[in-house]
């Protein structure tokens, strides 16, 4: 039934899929199929849909087995890095920003955490980011709020 058009390639079919597994429901929750359907969407349209970016959020949260922490947090920055190159995500600045803070999947780098969030900040008043920015002791650029 429904994962005809998915399983056939479409990227959109194969994201609206994988957003139905999220657990927002419980009763349709399978973050596997979720992650394989995230994977097949970004394999075909990189830049297309907020994919890669929940496909290494997954990754980062460790919803994807993985054989140890490095391999997950590396493989979450790189779809981080990925998706600020295709998209400028702001979410994928926010997160890669705290890959650098906490040296996660890339080597620790205080001010390259600063710049992505100061960045997600002032394109796009970014409230997590914000917030990454004052629980860290740095300052928030005035353009937010």
């Amino acid at each position: 039934g429904t994962a005809r058009p998915p399983r056939q390639g479409h990227a959109g079919a194969q994201f609206c899929m994988a957003r139905e597994l999220d657990g927002a429901n419980p009763e349709f929750e399978d973050l596997p199929r979720r992650a394989e359907y995230l994977a097949m969407a970004t394999a075909q349209h990189i830049s297309h849909f907020a994919a890669i970016e929940e496909l290494g959020t997954m990754y980062f949260d460790g919803e994807i087995p993985t054989p140890d922490a490095e391999t997950r947090y590396k493989e979450a920055a790189r779809l981080f890095k990925i998706d600020i190159e295709t998209r400028r995500a702001m979410y994928s600045y926010t997160q890669l920003g705290r890959c650098y803070r906490r040296g996660l999947g890339v080597p620790a780098n205080r001010d390259e955490a600063e710049r992505l969030w100061r960045h997600a900040v002032i394109t796009n008043n970014d409230e997590e980011a914000c917030e990454e920015l004052e629980r860290n002791g740095m300052e928030v650029p005035d353009t937010f709020g």
